[in-house]
């Protein structure tokens, strides 16, 4: 593995795609840095890179594919002379989701990797039908489980009439994440997003199709990059515009990610992004009198007594179980 090296120009023009020393540590000496690329987006027959001067695409061989599969978001050591990939680097964070075996037409569910290499993670939601505090709550367990930084970003507050109402029902599930209310038509609230960007980090957009990420990409960028569509009146549904997972480099600096949007938000058997999440219930459950508490008619529970005066929504606890319930039944088969 390569020690400490001092940094090169080569270097530095990949830093500002996300590079770090963390990823130089698995390179065998200096000179393949020259053939470092990092993937902006995955396509049937080949792969969008970047090499931290052009983007390019090379083809996807069959071969690879009997290897770690790449996604969007990894750096790819590259042979010299055929671009043939050689080595997908480790990777320093996966947002992961599992997916139901009817939705992939398979016997059984199966983990599909959405990004890789993230820094951090916009969940979005919107001032609207659409917010929901239960879907919130699995963006917040995705995120935690990859261990990245997490602002919760709820969009569209100047077409609702009371925007402090769902800004405190957001606060009651977030814990210590930061949460914005959010017009990402408006520069000067765009502009405030900036301070969680730097060169060599890269962000995703997470939330349901509708919400705005496309919108706020191209208030980040600039330009007109992702196409946006409407929202149905009758129900606030919105329609699949993104249809493709893009890392998209920004002119100020960092990266970041769109996504379509995800109608089902699986999770995978972890407890770590659980206990996270729900830190306030894991706290509420040592309490309890007895240690196998299942915090329903049990006598001496904790959690029962917070419900009862009103510091936790039974809401709350039903989704909590819920998703320990998908994991544990996961892990078992």
């Amino acid at each position: 593995m390569l020690n400490q090296i001092p940094p090169s120009p080569r270097a530095e023009h990949l830093a500002r795609l996300g590079w770090s020393e963390f990823f130089e540590q698995q390179l065998a000496d200096r000179n393949q840095l020259d053939h470092i690329v990092r993937i902006l987006a995955v396509r049937r027959t080949f792969l969008h890179v970047h090499d931290g001067d052009k983007s390019f695409e090379i083809h996807y061989k069959y071969s690879l594919r009997k290897q770690k599969r790449p996604v969007v978001g990894d750096w790819l050591l590259l042979d010299p002379t055929s671009s043939i990939v050689v080595e997908v680097l480790n990777r320093k964070s996966l947002l992961q989701r599992r997916v139901s075996a009817r939705r992939q037409n398979t016997h059984s569910a199966t983990v599909e990797d959405i990004l890789a290499n993230a820094d951090g993670a916009f969940i979005v939601s919107s001032c609207n039908e659409e917010f929901n505090e239960s879907r919130l709550e699995r963006y917040l367990v995705l995120c935690h489980a990859a261990n990245i930084d997490i602002t919760i970003l709820l969009t569209k507050a100047d077409l609702c009439a009371d925007p402090d109402s769902f800004y405190e029902r957001t606060k009651v599930i977030a814990g210590s994440v930061d949460v914005h209310l959010f017009n990402a038509l408006d520069p000067a609230q765009t502009q405030k997003l900036w301070r969680y960007f730097k060169p060599n980090r890269t962000f995703t957009l997470l939330g349901s199709s509708g919400v705005g990420k496309s919108t706020l990409i191209n208030s980040l960028t600039g330009t007109t990059l992702q196409r946006t569509g409407s929202v149905r009146a009758t129900d606030q549904r919105g329609r699949h515009v993104t249809t493709e997972r893009t890392l998209i480099p920004l002119r100020e600096g960092g990266l970041v990610a769109d996504m379509p949007g995800l109608r089902a938000v699986g999770i995978i058997p972890t407890a770590r992004g659980i206990e996270r999440c729900f830190a306030d219930l894991e706290t509420l459950a040592t309490k309890c009198r007895y240690s196998n508490c299942q915090h329903g008619r049990e006598p001496g529970c904790n959690i029962q007594k917070a419900i009862e005066s009103n510091a936790l929504s039974k809401r709350r606890l039903r989704n909590y179980q819920k998703l320990i319930f998908e994991c544990e039944t996961e892990i078992l088969q």
